[in-house]
């Protein structure tokens, strides 16, 4: 029978496997190194995961740190922009050196229709 492929079930069939050599180890002789290498390499995968686990929980972590910084460097550069744009006005060619475009007008275009 092929082991399943979610991780938890997979280490729950290779132990029921490792208990049944145990049990019957007068039987697989001839396979104790391999079954000494699943043991090792089942212990192996328990420690990875272990280690990836704890490195997702430091990575999520972080990327709230990160949105929180880029929050705040959001929320300051607001503040700038509109005192730049309180300075010079919303229509200076000096906004360009700051990155900035002036500001479109945003009436219709064309005649005004009367009701």
């Amino acid at each position: 029978m092929a082991l399943p492929k979610d991780f938890d079930e997979m280490l729950a069939a290779v132990g029921l496997r490792l208990d049944g050599f145990k049990k019957n180890a007068a039987d697989f002789k001839e396979a104790k190194a391999d079954i000494a290498q699943l043991e090792k390499r089942s212990a192996d995968a328990k420690i990875l995961n272990s280690e990836q686990e704890d490195l997702k929980a430091k990575l999520h972590q972080k990327s709230e740190q990160l949105n929180s910084v880029v929050k705040e460097i959001v929320s300051v550069e607001a503040r700038l922009s509109s005192t730049v744009y309180g300075k010079y006005g919303k229509k200076n060619d000096k906004l360009e050196d700051f990155g900035l475009k002036s500001w479109q007008s945003g009436g219709r275009k064309g005649p005004r229709k009367t009701a």
